[in-house]
């Protein structure tokens, strides 16, 4: 039985470790990928809290931590699904800059 608990260690980073997943489109794969990369309590909360939308009171009794213990790992989890998905954001606009840059390149070329 998973057990997670919460970790005292304040300003941890998210998790390096990529998961590969497979859901259908390529947005939804990364959202899930983002969510199975934090780390196993702040993920316990995120989808009690956030996608299932139990109480704060439900999730610390369920998961034996107070309800401070809860909205704190909640913050950490938004905090590092937002980082998560800026870092995406950019990495796809670099990814489009370069094909436009090489488009206007072979262009010129031809």
């Amino acid at each position: 039985m998973l057990a997670p608990r919460a970790i005292q260690l304040a300003g941890t980073a998210a998790p390096s470790e990529t998961v590969s997943c497979s859901f259908g489109t390529p947005e939804a794969d990364a959202a899930i990928s983002r969510i199975l990369g934090l780390e196993d309590f702040e993920r316990f909360v995120f989808v009690m809290s956030v996608l299932e939308k139990y109480s704060d009171h439900d999730c610390s009794v369920l998961l034996g931590c107070s309800r401070q213990d809860v909205r704190e790992a909640r913050i950490r989890a938004l905090q590092h699904l937002s980082e998560s998905a800026k870092l995406r954001r950019h990495s796809l606009e670099d990814v489009d800059r370069q094909r436009q840059s090489y488009h206007r390149t072979a262009s010129c070329v031809t």
